[in-house]
């Protein structure tokens, strides 16, 4: 009776000592937990956060741009459309047939309307040293001239030069254009304040077009280059009004 008695105690105690443990393992795996948590949250949070700089006194033009014209009863896409009427047509081109191109600089820029979920947009290019014509960047227009997004786009939209991004990178650096190309200065100067104020996002850009590139051909085993399924390879919206308080 006595060892049986014994047993049982023994039993007993360690029953209790077993569930301390369990209950203290299991309090320190939710403390850990939500400490991985947490700080794993925030870094989300961070990552996702845009990590590009505004240069302020460029988005600042930009908006004194787009004000001014809309005092007038204008805007930098009616101004562009030249007077001429709004076709959604990739083959048609404003404020001409071609393009306002600067024969000094190399540097052209044309606008037209062709996608869906944008009023339309903005091409510019630049010859390189061996006078091809390359693609910087599109920028996307809405009805009111408002710039919505930036965006790098497959080689089979404009059919032009294809350069690593460090070259692109090189190429940007030197887009200039004279302003009195156009009859209103102002859509010149939007382009340039466009190039000045988003640099450190355009350069982003080109980064996640070259990943964008690498990862197609690891998927692939092909470059994305003549895949016309894929019209852009990097994008970013922006927002002149919000962007210019970040500055």
């Amino acid at each position: 009776m006595v060892i049986g008695f014994s047993l049982r105690r023994t039993q007993f105690i360690n029953f209790i000592v077993v569930n301390m443990i369990r209950r203290n393992f299991l309090k320190l795996i939710a403390i850990g937990s939500v400490s991985f948590i947490v700080p794993f949250k925030v870094f989300s949070a961070n990552f996702l956060q845009p990590t590009f700089i505004v240069y302020k006194d460029a988005i600042q033009k930009i908006v004194e741009i787009i004000t001014g014209l809309k005092k007038e009863g204008s805007s930098i896409t009616r101004k562009t459309l030249n007077h001429k009427k709004y076709v959604k047509d990739s083959s048609v081109h404003y404020p001409n047939e071609d393009s306002i191109e600067d024969l000094e600089t190399h540097c052209q820029v044309f606008f037209h309307a062709h996608r869906d979920d944008e009023y339309g947009h903005f091409h510019t290019f630049i010859n390189n040293k061996n006078a091809e014509l390359v693609h910087l960047i599109m920028i996307s227009m809405d009805k009111k001239g408002n710039p919505t997004a930036i965006s790098t786009v497959n080689d089979w939209v404009t059919g032009d030069f294809k350069v690593e991004t460090n070259e692109l990178k090189e190429l940007f650096n030197q887009f200039k254009m004279n302003h009195d190309l156009f009859p209103d200065q102002r859509i010149i100067e939007f382009i340039e304040n466009i190039f000045i104020g988003y640099k450190d996002l355009i350069f982003e850009l080109f980064d996640e077009r070259d990943q964008f590139i690498k990862s197609y051909f690891k998927q692939n085993a092909s470059e994305p280059f003549d895949d016309s399924d894929i019209e852009i390879l990097s994008s970013r919206a922006i927002d002149v009004y919000s962007d210019i308080k970040k500055a």
